[in-house]
């Protein structure tokens, strides 16, 4: 399926009227051919080994400033490193660098109860695993039984522990559930990973950005419901439009349960990052290194 070329016009004038001056970054960025990355998988193995590993494949790996167990590789491709030994046993997932961020922003700690509301196919889960050294209860949720069944297959070869997969809509969660830690990567249009390069490849219209702004609102008005008194939740979406992103915050806000928590920029400050309207917010500049990426974050008040 291929964008047409209203919906391709629709989303110009969006960004423009959203991003001003800088939709012209956004639009380029947008055109750019991402560079492959991956996190090394700690419960598996170390940094160095993966590098020796790499070098000694002719791969070339370059740190990442934001995240000391992510590597870039410029010169290689996700096909040549599926065919190495430590894809295959889970010592590397190749993941991409902004949707290593929501879990990092998460700040997950050992002995709590999280949930990741929308699991598949498992790169956010499992790093949150890594994260807590295999020492949090995670419940991870996914409603399609293919995508379930990806997600446990990818769980498995990472080596997480104490993961407790749902084949099941999170929205219909029984409501006594309560968890310390919420991420809700949520089903959005994809509109920060589009390649426009690509047009004749890309499935993306209005609609679906109707669609999922809804679905959004839902996901994210019971994930309020289920988070504890303190406890926080990270928001995120690979899209860069305002229905999806400080729309839904916004309105997560006014009902006076939650307050936005402040994302110290010193943490992320060698990724690019776009003017959001709200405090608590960042987005992510599509660029050669980073996808299009929104992240909120939320405590519960009381």
């Amino acid at each position: 399926m291929s964008i047409t070329p209203e919906s391709l016009a629709w989303l110009r004038q969006q960004l423009k009227e959203q991003y001003g001056a800088d939709s012209d970054a956004v639009w380029n960025g947008l055109h750019q051919k991402r560079i492959t990355s991956l996190r090394v998988n700690t419960l598996k193995t170390t940094l160095d080994a993966i590098i020796r590993e790499l070098n000694q494949n002719g791969l070339t790996p370059e740190p990442v400033g934001f995240f000391d167990q992510a590597l870039t590789l410029p010169h290689s491709s996700e096909k040549t490193l599926r065919e190495l030994d430590i894809y295959k046993n889970g010592c590397i997932y190749l993941q991409s660098l902004s949707s290593m961020i929501p879990p990092l922003l998460l700040d997950p700690q050992p002995g709590e109860d999280i949930l990741d509301m929308c699991a598949a196919p498992g790169g956010k889960t499992s790093e949150i695993v890594q994260l807590t050294n295999n020492k949090a209860m995670i419940t991870a949720c996914e409603p399609d039984r293919i995508r379930c069944d990806r997600l446990r297959s990818n769980l498995k070869r990472l080596g997480c522990e104490r993961v407790n997969v749902m084949n099941k809509d999170s929205r219909k969660l029984d409501s006594f559930l309560k968890f310390d830690r919420i991420l809700l990567d949520a089903p959005c249009s994809g509109s920060g990973t589009l390649d426009l390069s690509e047009s004749k490849k890309i499935h993306f219209s209005q609609k679906l950005v109707m669609n999922s702004a809804r679905l959004q609102g839902e996901l994210l008005k019971k994930a309020c419901e289920m988070l504890k008194p303190g406890g926080r939740l990270v928001y995120s979406t690979c899209s860069l439009l305002r229905q999806e992103n400080d729309a839904q915050t916004a309105a997560a806000l006014r009902g006076g349960k939650m307050r936005a928590v402040s994302i110290d920029m010193k943490l992320l400050e060698d990724i690019p990052a776009l003017k959001t309207s709200l405090p608590g917010t960042v987005t992510v500049l599509p660029s050669e290194r980073f996808e299009g990426f929104y992240i909120s974050i939320f405590e519960k008040v009381g």
